[in-house]
């Protein structure tokens, strides 16, 4: 009785790993769910629609980017010029998340602030329709 009891808990707890989400303290990363991960942003963006494909490596980052796709670079961890170049060269839009000089040179030329009106006097007006905005 006692080994059947100690069987079905090992059973139980297998199960148990094996059916939990799996999840990173990478920071940014989608599938981390902390207040500086990526997972609600990742979970809004598919809730409307938006394929989410998490990369870990550059090269497979330009390969899924292009005209009409979306480049989410996040703390690029100072990559060389070349490489900078290449990402924002890929035709995606890119937006960079705490860039790098490397990369914020790179991209220079594409730069628009999201968090500065271009008449700071004038708020800029909400593009929603919830009041609360």
């Amino acid at each position: 009785m006692v080994v059947a009891g100690l069987a079905a808990a090992l059973l139980a707890g297998a199960v148990l790993v094996t059916l939990t989400p799996t999840t990173s303290t990478i920071r940014f990363a989608a599938d981390n769910p902390s207040p500086d991960g990526g997972m609600a942003l990742a979970q809004v963006l598919g809730d409307q629609g938006v394929r989410v494909r998490p990369t870990t490596s550059v090269a497979e980052a330009i390969g899924l980017a292009g005209p009409g796709t979306t480049l989410l670079v996040a703390d690029d961890y100072g990559m060389p010029d070349d490489v900078a170049r290449s990402l924002t060269g890929t035709g995606a839009q890119v937006v960079l998340v705490a860039p790098g000089p490397e990369l914020l040179a790179a991209a220079t030329d594409q730069v628009t602030h999201a968090s500065r009106s271009p008449d700071l006097a004038t708020p800029s007006p909400a593009r929603c329709e919830d009041p609360d905005a």
